[in-house]
């Protein structure tokens, strides 16, 4: 994915220039043409997971009544290549990370609004309206209707879509989709009622599964 020209994006959350990217994370969606910027928790946490199975669960297993009569003579139909270990797939790499934001001088835009940024983020998108007619008996029939729902995140079939980027404490994290938003509000607010203070718990992963090129930049 090529970068983002951030100064036509909208910033919210953190506007403090003067601390440094190795403490903050931004969240970016290419459609809603913003990004959403908080403190960096204490930790964040990044997974790959390499699925292996058996070479046997190709194979399939011997008879069981050869294996029984086998084993009767203290042997086995089954042989040590049968359970090596061959390559399934990869997991895209996940993440875990949290976002701290904390109101200096307005409780809405620098708490309340990149919640709401990041939620919208992770939703899908309301398209046209479809209405169809459900039967119901004979001759009968109700209309039955709802907007069709376009999926948040890049697509996966080529280009398009909402390309979103994570930047965690310096590294860049392209075309992701957002798993999972949760916030967690203080009850201490202002006088129309936003939190003055919030964490969210964000998870989220790559759209593909990484190689070992991607990973060491070669």
């Amino acid at each position: 994915m090529s970068s983002f020209d951030l100064s036509k994006f909208i910033q919210v959350g953190v506007k403090d220039s003067n601390i440094s990217k190795y403490y903050l994370v931004s969240v970016t969606s290419s459609v809603l043409k913003k990004t959403v910027i908080g403190y960096l928790g204490s930790v964040f946490n990044e997974q790959i997971r390499s699925d292996w199975k058996q070479i046997m669960d190709i194979m399939g297993t011997p008879g069981g009544g050869l294996e029984a009569l086998s084993q009767a003579f203290g042997v086995s139909t089954k042989t040590t290549n049968m359970f090596k270990m061959y390559w399934d797939r990869n997991e895209p790499l996940s993440l875990s990370f949290t976002m701290i934001f904390r109101a200096f001088e307005d409780a809405y835009k620098e708490v309340e609004l990149p919640i709401l940024v990041l939620e919208a983020i992770a939703s899908p998108t309301k398209a046209e309206f479809l209405e169809i007619d459900i039967p119901i008996g004979s001759n009968k029939t109700i209309k039955l209707g709802g907007s069709l729902l376009k999926p948040p995140g890049p697509n996966p079939l080529g280009e398009g879509g909402d390309l979103i980027s994570i930047v965690i404490g310096g590294r860049t994290f392209n075309e992701v989709v957002i798993t999972q938003v949760r916030p967690e509000r203080s009850m201490v607010r202002n006088k129309n009622g936003y939190p003055l203070f919030a964490k969210v718990n964000v998870e989220a992963r790559m759209s593909y599964p990484l190689a070992r090129q991607d990973i060491l930049g070669e």
